[in-house]
């Protein structure tokens, strides 16, 4: 699998369950090039014909010491068309860090691979917990 061959699918014509899983794992892989820590995957659920969604925990879960993230990766269809995505929570030794108004790093991925890493605010609301273990009694 390339980062090309992720891009070739559209809405019409979408991956299979066992495709969306390799372009899952293979999103994976590549997103283990940012080099941010230790990467262990919590999930990776397939949605047959819609999508493709896996949840990361990078960092030490014991005790959530240093730097830690939790990570949430996905490759859906908009506007027809392929789109693969991250959201990045940080954590400092367990506590929820952010720039101000701005809660989640996100990142594209992109025929060149995962682009730079940006904050954003989360508008939605939907990334409000403020220590690591909140994520992970979640996960469990």
């Amino acid at each position: 699998m390339t980062p090309t061959s992720i891009f070739q699918y559209h809405e019409e014509s979408p991956p299979t369950t066992a495709e969306f899983q390799s372009i899952g794992n293979f999103l994976v892989t590549e997103f283990s090039k940012l080099l941010l820590g230790p990467l262990e995957v919590l999930q990776i659920s397939v949605e047959d014909r819609s999508w493709v969604y896996v949840d990361l925990f990078i960092g030490n879960r014991r005790g959530f010491e240093g730097t830690t993230y939790s990570v949430v990766i996905t490759y859906s269809f908009r506007d027809q068309r392929p789109i693969a995505s991250a959201v990045l929570l940080k954590f400092q030794d367990g506590e929820r860090e952010t720039k101000g108004i701005k809660t989640i790093l996100t990142t594209q991925f992109t025929t060149n691979g995962w682009e730079e890493l940006a904050w954003e605010d989360d508008e939605f609301g939907e990334w409000s917990c403020r220590h690591a273990s909140e994520l992970i009694a979640l996960k469990n």
